[in-house]
């Protein structure tokens, strides 16, 4: 078996839905998180988002 398939209930990929195109007359899902005031404040702080904190991270939640 093919490690890097993984199949949703319907049968289809998770690789292949990662590629579709998304539908631009559909809100996406938030991910809770004020994303230009969280990446301002690792400039600010010369880092990148994935080195930030759990802790600096839940300041910008929504």
């Amino acid at each position: 078996m093919n490690s890097n398939f993984v199949a949703n209930k319907t049968g289809e990929s998770k690789t292949n839905l990662y590629y579709e195109q998304p539908n631009p007359y559909v809100n996406a899902p938030s991910c809770n998180v004020n994303l230009l005031e969280l990446s301002r404040y690792a400039k600010k702080h010369n880092k990148k988002l994935v080195e930030l904190t759990r802790e600096e991270v839940a300041r910008f939640l929504i």
